[in-house]
């Protein structure tokens, strides 16, 4: 069962994972639907995969026999020229994952997402590392979604948007600074009908003009 599909930036490589005791991962050329190449994931239920901006990494979240959440991330720069992909880090994390992306500027970032968590992760020295966002009040929700503003407006004099924003099942929507790593702004979605029901929010998408 196929459970995640990607596609790279340049809109030439898709990306495809299936779950079960040992993932596969399958590459396609976009054009042809042609398979490129396969490969096992070391992890089980895959259910995330993502290209960086740049389309040098491939990261998978998934999960272990022990269900802790496993995040992998490999080396893809030549992934549709010679067909080959290099495993860089691996990780172990005891949180749970719904969503992970990387940061638009820097490929060697990401940020994830999930129940009661909202963290940050850096490739260094081929090891992943991650720092928690400190959540207060917010620590009970389950975030859902998670995207980086890409600056498509950004020029030399304009301020640089490090902003992060995250959505939860509770209608909340936390925009984060991922310089500083704290919360910034809060904003809660209700039913217009009903302003004492919120909304319940699974996906996310942002620009640096407007999320929706």
């Amino acid at each position: 069962v196929v459970s995640c599909v990607c596609v790279n930036t340049a809109s030439t490589v898709v990306v495809s994972g299936q779950i079960g005791e040992h993932g596969i991962v399958r590459v396609w050329d976009f054009s042809s639907c042609q398979l490129i190449t396969l490969f096992r994931c070391p992890c089980i239920d895959l259910k995330s995969l993502q290209f960086s901006n740049d389309s040098l990494h491939l990261c998978a979240v998934g999960s272990d026999v022990y269900g802790k959440a496993v995040v992998v991330l490999w080396d893809s720069s030549e992934l549709q020229k010679r067909s080959q992909i290099n495993l860089l880090s691996k990780v172990h994390a005891d949180i749970d994952i719904q969503s992970i992306q990387f940061n638009p500027i820097d490929s060697a970032r990401m940020v994830s997402c999930g129940s009661e968590n909202i963290r940050f992760w850096r490739l260094k020295q081929k090891a992943l590392r991650s720092c928690p966002v400190v959540l207060g009040q917010y620590s009970n929700q389950r975030f859902s979604d998670v995207c980086c503003v890409k600056n498509t407006s950004a020029t030399k004099d304009s301020r640089v948007d490090h902003s992060v924003y995250c959505c939860s099942d509770a209608g909340f929507v936390l925009q984060i600074d991922s310089e500083d790593i704290a919360i910034r702004v809060v904003r809660k979605l209700v039913q217009t009908v009903h302003e004492n029901m919120s909304v319940s929010l699974n996906s996310l998408a942002v620009l640096s003009e407007y999320c929706e």
